[in-house]
């Protein structure tokens, strides 16, 4: 089931992504009808706010997940992650291994891959973003 959207609740409660968001961040220039209306969209669409969005609106977002897989661009907001050649690593580990048990009298290795980092929305300050919640 998709998760529900401040742009679902605005649709439902007939106003706008920002009265939503004023809602929501108690803002107290809403009417009060207004206001009603919201919070029955809210509870009938059982919305939950996005505590990642709220961050990422207000620019005090900072997530950075390791291994970039592909669902990390696929969450809302995508995640920004260290991508790892974990492929790369499995192989050498698997020799390195074989080797040892072939020879038990190898060392010991310290394996050291690049890494690099792929900048998504979660560390990028937002753009023409207002009212995220």
């Amino acid at each position: 089931m998709p998760r529900v959207t401040l742009e679902d609740v605005a649709k439902k409660a007939g106003v706008s992504f920002k009265t939503v968001s004023r809602v929501l961040n108690n803002e107290s220039n809403v009417a009060s009808k207004t206001l009603e209306r919201v919070r029955q969209a809210i509870a009938e669409l059982n919305y939950v706010p996005n505590s990642a969005a709220r961050r990422l609106s207000r620019g005090k977002a900072m997530s950075i997940g390791f291994d970039d897989n592909p669902y990390a661009s696929m969450v809302v907001p995508p995640l920004t992650t260290i991508h790892q050649p974990i492929g790369e690593i499995a192989c050498t580990e698997v020799k390195h291994l074989i080797q040892r048990i072939d020879d038990p009298s190898t060392k010991p290795i310290d394996l050291i891959m690049p890494t690099r980092l792929v900048i998504r929305d979660t560390c990028v300050p937002p753009t023409n973003r207002t009212g995220l919640s």
